[in-house]
Formats: structure tokens, sequence, C-alpha cells
């Protein structure tokens, strides 16, 4: 069950946040008191980790509208939060099995809970389908049965039984069973019994995670047998597990030696994972050590205490944990808790809520590297922040811009034309950053036309780079300019800052004026152009046409699976056989296709299967054509000889 969207409604700024589409990484932007924590703290409770946590709708839903809707709460309960899930075929069959082939009309479920904490769950039901299923239930006579499996709802069903002036026995039951279906839902049938156990869970970390720097061992085993641990508690014990320590260890190790050797590996283990991704200081160390504390009471017990210090090399000293800058505890006890998830874990949706806020610049960079290849491989995560140095310019898909509109309440767009100059300010001044680094440290601009492009050529080149052949060199910074009548406007600004700029282009005989009074200014070589009809056998080309026509189109029926499935006039999937016309772009008669069968509201976007094919590359890099490597290694080739010239 992949997350695909998600929606929260009528709670505190937020009156309706409409679908927000997600990726594995994906970045709330926006000012302070915009509504990003208020969505995370909403969806968090849709299934959280720990099964605790309910919706309070007076002191949670939206103060201008609580007096009327509180007079309808107990019959009619507002939804909060929702996700919108695609199924996988592992979870399709055990369904159609039950029912029939044909119950869902596509693989899409949608899983809500309201103010009253109930969940609810809709399909796109074949209602036909399930109405027949219901009927074969029972037995009835030839004629009866006849009749009712004309019902083309469950209400129609109702309406007809109700009517039958049939003796069957089985007529009283289905009335029964039809009025259960029309009150409960059956949708909630099928999500209650084959899905619920395949929700993923969310897990929402914020600064009361973080861990103390003395930890009192025996109390923490007493809440822990009452099962009331605190997050604090919690990041402990994940410290603990990543050192494969055990909390009654560290209580029962009784000689100095036996203690001191456990400690000290320990403590190493520790100091290797976590300082992997703290670049901020090289000389540091943690140190566990063990103390008894008497305890004055009439039993006289003796409390075991924890002490976590970090020794500075530098200094040439020990410092309790908790006495460190901010930014490091915080860093620590991320790294402590996240590290302990193993890939086997169950199924988690990560919400961090304004993560690193005390950390240097440098160290959320190192904070984000940790996400990408520890977290990222394993779990979806989202998190939130007003920081540039917490986006990434190449991974700007991620962001999500989250602005209070007065009068509609918080929205969450990735549009980010159409959103104030404040909530932008942090992707102006990643990119800004980002271009300043590429001034300062690798002046090589790769000019290209689309963001499905750029995706291409970064996933072509690392499939290249693991077999050790040819890939795009990475002094290049691949920049997507939005269509090929704005790559003169991008020359002549990189040019003024004398860059070495490469052009890729699908087709030049637009711009081909523009391109050379530009290089008669001197800011480009037209050598430095590189069109993709070079490289294929077409004399009118796409980056798409770059793969076989198999693959792509194998690709775009993967991305495209629930539209298709929903279109009433496309076939299930489509065939080459279905787009044959003169064009040899293979994308434009796609979009042709996609109009003429009206398909996703008669919309094919380029940039959905690149996208698709980034989140699913190592599904579908065996499948690609040896002369497709051979095409992206020469474009490389000849790319990254622009450099070497």
């Amino acid at each position: 069950m992949e997350l695909q969207q998600l929606r929260v409604q009528n709670y505190k700024s937020i009156e309706d946040s409409e679908w927000v589409d997600f990726d594995q990484v994906t970045c709330f932007v926006g000012k302070n008191e915009s509504g990003k924590t208020a969505f995370l703290e909403a969806i968090h409770r849709l299934n959280p980790v720990d099964n605790t946590g309910q919706y309070d709708h007076v002191e949670e839903y939206p103060r201008t509208r609580l007096t009327q809707y509180k007079q309808r709460h107990d019959q009619d309960p507002d939804p909060v939060a929702s996700a919108k899930f695609e199924l996988s075929k592992k979870e399709i069959i055990p369904i159609q099995e039950q029912f029939t082939d044909n119950i869902l009309e596509s693989s899409t479920a949608v899983l809500t809970k309201n103010y009253k904490n109930e969940t609810t769950w809709r399909f796109d039901i074949n209602e036909s389908e399930a109405v027949e299923y219901l009927v074969n239930q029972f037995e009835f006579h030839n004629k009866t049965e006849a009749k009712l499996q004309k019902a083309e709802s469950f209400e129609d069903l109702e309406t007809k039984v109700q009517e039958s002036t049939s003796s069957d026995d089985s007529i009283s039951d289905i009335v029964s069973e039809v009025q259960d279906i029309l009150k409960e839902g059956f949708d909630k049938r099928i999500g209650t019994d084959y899905l619920k156990d395949s929700v993923p869970s969310f897990l929402y970390f914020d600064d009361y995670s973080i861990m103390e720097g003395d930890i009192n061992i025996d109390k923490i085993r007493r809440k822990q047998n009452k099962n009331n641990l605190s997050e604090s508690d919690q990041t402990f014990l994940s410290l603990l597990s990543v050192a494969e320590l055990d909390i009654n260890d560290i209580r029962n190790i009784s000689r100095y030696e036996s203690r001191k050797a456990e400690l000290e590996a320990a403590a190493n283990y520790i100091t290797d994972q976590v300082f992997e991704y703290w670049s901020q200081s090289d000389d540091l160390q943690v140190e566990f050590d063990r103390d008894i504390q008497e305890q004055n009471n009439q039993q006289n017990k003796q409390n075991y205490v924890l002490y976590v210090r970090i020794r500075s090399e530098r200094d040439r000293v020990t410092l309790p944990f908790d006495k460190r800058s901010k930014g490091f505890i915080w860093f620590f006890s991320f790294l402590a808790y996240f590290s302990d998830m193993k890939d086997d874990s169950d199924d988690l949706i990560l919400l961090l809520d304004e993560p690193g806020l005390n950390l240097h610049a440098k160290a959320q960079n190192d904070f984000l590297r940790f996400i990408n290849e520890r977290l990222a491989p394993v779990h979806s995560v989202i998190y939130t922040t007003h920081s540039p140095f917490m986006l990434e310019p190449r991974n700007m898909d991620r962001a999500r811009l989250v602005q209070y509109q007065q009068g509609e309440g918080t929205k969450i767009s990735e549009d980010i034309l159409g959103t104030d100059s404040d909530t932008i300010f942090p992707l102006q001044a990643a990119l800004g950053y980002d271009l300043i680094q590429t001034l300062l440290i690798g002046p090589q601009v790769l000019l290209v036309e689309g963001k499905s492009d750029m995706i291409y050529l970064q996933l072509m080149s690392e499939i290249l780079d693991e077999q050790e052949r040819t890939s795009l060199s990475h002094q290049w910074t691949p920049v997507p300019v939005d269509g090929a009548d704005n790559v003169p406007t991008f020359v002549s600004m990189f040019g003024a800052n004398d860059l070495d700029i490469g052009v890729l282009l699908d087709d030049d005989t637009r711009i081909q004026q523009r391109l050379e009074n530009i290089e008669s200014r001197g800011q480009l070589d037209l050598d430095n152009v590189k069109l993709i009809t070079e490289y294929t056998a077409n004399s009118n080309a796409d980056t798409e046409d770059m793969f076989s026509e198999e693959f792509y189109i194998s690709l775009v029926n993967d991305a495209y699976l629930p539209e298709l499935r929903m279109a009433q006039n496309a076939p299930d999937e489509v065939d080459l056989s279905h787009i044959q016309n003169q064009n040899p772009r293979i994308a434009r008669r796609l979009e042709w296709f996609f109009e003429e069968k009206q398909i996703n509201g008669s919309v094919f976007e380029h940039n959905k299967p690149a996208k698709h094919f980034q989140k699913n590359r190592d599904k579908f890099k065996e499948e690609i054509a040896e002369d497709t490597l051979d095409r992206f290694e020469a474009l490389f080739e000849d790319l990254n000889s622009i450099i070497d010239a």
C-alpha cells in the first residue's frame, strides 16, 4: 500500500488543504503560523504508531464554525484527515478472490478519520458487481434471483427486495444484510476485513523526543512494565538498541572490568554510527558510565543510573550529553532514534516537525544526507521547514508550499508562481545559495528543457555508473529551464557570469537565430549545444525517445495505472498499436491519445512517468535495453567532452 496523497479538513487553521501529492521525501515550506505543524498533527492521528491520540473537536475544530458544528457533531461528525493509497496486486487479489474480479474499478483506496475518531474507507466499487455477489450468497428461486441481480445499486436492491412478493426464506435475510451495508458501507467491509493491517503508521518526532544526559535505569524499567514510556525514554532505548545493549545488561553488570568493557564497546559503536553524519567536529567521542544511587526509602533500594557524556579530544574534557549545544543534542537524539529502524520494521511514514532548527547550515545538510541515505530507502518522510538549508536545489520537486489565505485557511500547493514572496523565500534562498556554490566550486551549467529531462539524465547516469560505464560528469549542474523558449534567457544570464554552459535540446529550430546572436556576443559556443536527434534514429525526438518505445510504454502504463483503469473509453493498458500515427515523438503521440480517450483529464504529463521511474528505479532498470544504454553513454561522453575541451 503506497501513499499517494494526503488531505486535512476542519482542523485548526485548515479548512480544507485539498489533496496534496507526496513523494518518498516531501518537504513543507512556509512561514510561521502558516499551518505546517497543524497538518502534521492531524495526519499523525490518522493512524499513529503508538495507537494513541484522539481528535478533540472542542479544542481543534476551526473556532469560527465551532458553535454550529457542535450541534451536529454526534450525528454527523466532520472528517479531519484522509490518506489516498495505491493498492498493490498482493492487496487486491484477496479482495477479488472473495468478491469478483471486477469488484474494484481502480486500485485506489481512501482512508478517512473523523472527529468522533471513526475511520471510514472509500473505494471505486463496481456496485452492480457487489450487488450480484451479495445476491449469490443467498438461495432464491430462479425468477427472484434473476430479478434481484438486475439491481444496479444497493438502494435499488433494497427497493426490489421490498417490492418482492416471493415467499423465499432468504428474503428477510437479504433485507437485513442490505440495510447493514447501506448503514455502514460496503467500502468499510472491504477496508476493515482486508486492508486494516496494511495501513502505514505515522510516527511524529519533535523536541519532546530529545534524550536526557542521565538516565535512571530502574525508573525506565518500571515505566516500561507499565507501558508508560515518554518519547525521551524511547529515544534512549533506541540508542541502546543501536549499540546492541539491553537495559538489563547495564543493571546486571557487577564486576568493574566487565561493566567497563561492555560500556566502552557500546560507546565506540554509537560514536561510529552517529558521527558518520555529524561533520561539525571530528574530535568528539561518546562515553557511557554507570553509577549507583542510594534511595532513601523504607526498602533502601538502589537505583542504577547511566550517564551519557561527550568527550572532546580538542579540549580534553567530557561534558554531560545534555550540556552540549542544542543543535548537537537534537541531532544526536534524532540519529539515535531513527538509526534503530531496521529495514524489516513496520511500514512507517515519518513526520518531522521543524527538524534541525538549532543546527548550523552544514549540519542541516548532514541531516538531509541521513534522510536520503538511511530513512528514505525504507520509509516515506515528510518534514516541515522555513530554512533554505533544509531544501535541496536538485530536489525542488519535493517542496510543497504552505500558505494561510484569509477566508480560506491553510492551502498547500506545488505552484511557486501562485504563492506569495515570503512563502517562497526559502526556495529562492536555497537556489541562490546553490548558484553561489556553482559559481565558486563548479561553474559548469547544463541547461535542459524540463524537469523530466533532468530526471532521466540523472537516473541514466546513475545506472551507467553502477555498470562502470561513462556517466554524466559530476561537474555538470543540470538546470531545467521550463521549455526551449527559455534557453536563450538562461544562456544570457549564466554566460554573463563566465560560466561554462552546455545545452541539451529536443529541437533547436525555433531558437536557432537567438542562440546564434548569443554566440556572437561570446556567451555560448554552439558546439556546446547538443540535440537529442543526434542520438536517436528519429529526425524529431524528445529525451523520452532515447528509450525504446516498449520500455517507455511500460513506464507510462505503470505510472498511469489508476487513471487508465478509471477512464471509460480507454484500455487498461496502452499498447503501441493504440498510438500509431505520423509523429515520431512517442510523448506527442501519447498526448493525442490521452486527449482523445479523456485519460487523466485529457492531459498527458511528461513529468509523471519520469517521477515514477525515479521512485521505482530498481524495478525498471533491468528492463532498459542495451542500445538505450549505448545512446545515453554516447550523449554523456559528448557532454563531458565540453568540460574537457
